[in-house]
């Protein structure tokens, strides 16, 4: 992903810090699922949470009397602020994943729960959490595949195809399958992935996207409202996702979330 989309990410995500909650509910299921996984791992001490968000995941691992420090990190500030708030982070700061205010071999625990899809290069977030982890040290995550908002890309092409234009070539952020993100961080951990579909349903496509807009995604920083640009192609993007991805109750959207869990080598 471009360094661009990055900075449009955290604007984002500071612009909608107050009402990320009440949106993203989604993230806060996927964040207690990731809890239950750390649950199972044995892993104590120390726990680093990336891209915390409002502290879900990190008010969890707080909670659980595995680890006696837990220090919650957000490109956004305001979304750390949320996250000493809920009393789960002893300590704060705003950080990028790539540039960890922690010493080298200080951390047993990286979790981060569906942040590591913007990052400009997940080869170095895994490099920077490998710094900061001990020896054998564990790494465990949620991101995004490649299946994640297809019926989006396919009612968009399909949107500018009925206006007659040619959607750009940078229009979606390509998120990565299992085997990339294995690949991306197999030099420096024993890792394996699983990955988990889910599908969600909204009332209509207005509702759909203004849950996405509100809880931080971003599809490309060059364009308005995930994409839909003018209002002729705006219009014939949400005739066709009712056409192709309408269900009982509304439409339907696609998340493939990848969960990650790899010890440092």
């Amino acid at each position: 992903m471009p360094p661009a989309v990055g900075a449009a990410v955290r604007s984002s995500f500071d612009l909608n810090a107050k009402s990320y909650e009440r949106y993203a509910i989604f993230q806060k299921e996927t964040a207690d699922t990731l809890a239950r996984r750390v649950a199972t791992s044995g892993t104590s001490g120390v726990c680093l949470d990336l891209g915390c968000g409002p502290g879900w995941l990190t008010q969890r691992l707080a909670q659980s009397g595995s680890f006696h420090t837990t220090v919650a990190l957000d490109t956004s500030m305001k979304m750390a602020l949320l996250a000493k708030e809920k009393g789960g982070a002893l300590h704060i700061a705003q950080a990028d994943a790539v540039s960890l205010p922690v010493k080298r071999g200080s951390v047993d625990l990286v979790t981060s729960n569906l942040m590591l899809q913007w990052a400009p290069d997940l080869g170095d977030v895994f490099a920077e959490s490998a710094r900061v982890l001990i020896p054998g040290g564990v790494f465990m995550a949620t991101t995004l595949g490649k299946n994640t908002f297809h019926e989006i890309r396919d009612a968009m092409i399909a949107g500018f195809e009925v206006c007659g234009k040619k959607i750009p070539d940078d229009t979606f952020v390509n998120f990565l399958s299992a085997d990339e993100i294995e690949l991306a961080g197999r030099s420096l951990f024993a890792i394996e992935t699983t990955s988990v579909t889910v599908r969600k349903v909204y009332a209509d496509v207005k509702e759909l996207l203004r849950t996405l807009k509100k809880s931080g995604v971003q599809n490309n920083p060059g364009l308005s409202f995930l994409g839909l640009g003018r209002r002729s192609v705006m219009c014939a993007f949400m005739e066709k996702y009712h056409q192709k991805f309408a269900v009982e109750g509304g439409v339907g959207i696609t998340y493939e979330v990848i969960y990650i869990r790899a010890v440092k080598i």
